[in-house]
């Protein structure tokens, strides 16, 4: 089978593939979020939080994915004062060890929104019509 082998010799010879671009902007919201589920809701639009999750873990186990993420992580060290999760440790500790209360609610709002708990709301302003004879006459029935 000697095309098999020529396969899988031209299959080791392709360049890596760059990521596309939802690969690329989940990284990009996971390293500035941590928050891994909320991150691949946005790149992929999509809302089902716990298809997301388990979309998130399968695509933080992709090689490409993962090496790119390892890199970021790398640069990024070099540039910041804390990584998220050092931020998170540091907040965790103000939430529980706090001398004010207001201190360790400001640092559980922001564990909060860091981990996007809260919901957006917003509101709509809309119309209806109602046909209430139509109504009338489904009721008398």
């Amino acid at each position: 089978m000697p095309s098999n082998e020529k396969k899988k010799k031209e299959l080791k010879k392709e360049p890596k593939k760059e990521l596309n671009i939802n690969q690329q902007k989940f990284l990009k919201n996971y390293i500035e979020t941590g928050n891994k589920v909320r991150s691949y809701m946005d790149a992929y639009n999509n809302d089902n939080y716990k298809g997301c999750s388990a979309s998130a873990d399968r695509l933080l186990e992709n090689v490409r994915v993962n090496e790119e993420y390892q890199k970021k992580i790398k640069e990024l060290e070099k540039l910041t004062v804390l990584t998220v999760e050092q931020r998170r440790l540091k907040l965790s500790e103000e939430a529980i060890n706090g001398a004010k209360a207001s201190d360790r609610i400001k640092a559980v709002d922001v564990l909060n929104k860091m981990e996007g708990i809260y919901i957006d709301k917003i509101e709509a302003d809309t119309t209806v019509n109602i046909d209430i004879a139509g109504a009338a006459k489904e009721w008398a029935e």
